[in-house]
């Protein structure tokens, strides 16, 4: 079951016996990712961080968030993980962790578990190369999507639909950071409803054409149906 154990391990011979203990983790079973990045905004860069997602019921105290420098490859900042995700639907959700600092790309994010295992290598405004820490010898996955320094409150997220990282797409950085929940746009769950784009109130001139665009995303593949009601004026 899932735990910390503590074990000891022999070796003997006519001379005497030797021994190592050991701790041994039995970790649950489930998928873990980086789902939202924050680095710079207009004026003075607040609510940097990166979001977890992944399995509810996750530990994640045996993890830590390394950033590197695009520059010359090294961490400059890392920092450990605590809590477990939480249950926000069909058995997922998402921790916010914040992380004064990050620097403007190109630079990168690890997320490591145990200080050595890196499990993820992202990068933004480019692709790096690790030349310390956990991830040295590794290039990015480069998310191909940046912030450009001229927006407040938004984020990299992912979005699409599935349970595990590579069926997600990185988006934004137009929508409304989602810090410590699962992305607007992002579906875990199957069978649920549409998501619908904003509208946003319009305003025209009498006798002449209002044009409206509406847009919805359907998580399922279903087919979409549209139509509206109090537009007969």
């Amino acid at each position: 079951p899932v735990g910390t154990y503590t074990s000891t391990f022999y070796a003997a011979d006519n001379d005497g016996v030797v021994s190592q203990t050991v701790i041994l983790r039995v970790l649950l079973s489930g998928a873990l990712w980086i789902n939202e990045i924050h680095y710079d905004n207009a004026s003075t860069d607040t609510n940097e961080g990166v979001e977890i997602a992944g399995t509810a019921g996750i530990d994640l105290s045996y993890y830590v968030v390394y950033a590197y420098n695009g520059g010359d490859g090294l961490t400059y900042e890392s920092n450990g993980l605590s809590g477990v995700i939480d249950d926000e639907g069909c058995g997922y959700g998402a921790v916010w962790f914040p992380i004064s600092g990050l620097q403007n790309g190109p630079d990168g994010i690890a997320l490591v578990l145990d200080g050595s295992n890196t499990i993820q290598f992202l990068s933004y405004e480019g692709t790096i190369a690790a030349s310390n820490g956990p991830a040295a010898g590794q290039f990015s996955d480069n998310v191909k999507v940046s912030e450009a320094g001229t927006e407040t409150d938004r984020s990299l997220q992912l979005k699409g639909g599935g349970t595990n990282y590579i069926l997600f797409a990185w988006g934004g950085p137009t929508n409304t950071a989602s810090r410590g929940q699962l992305n607007d746009l992002q579906w875990l769950c199957t069978n649920q409803p549409p998501y619908l784009f904003p509208i946003g109130n319009r305003s025209g001139t009498e006798s002449n054409t209002l044009a409206l665009t509406i847009a919805a995303a359907e998580p399922d593949n279903d087919t979409l149906n549209f139509s509206t009601s109090g537009t007969a004026f």
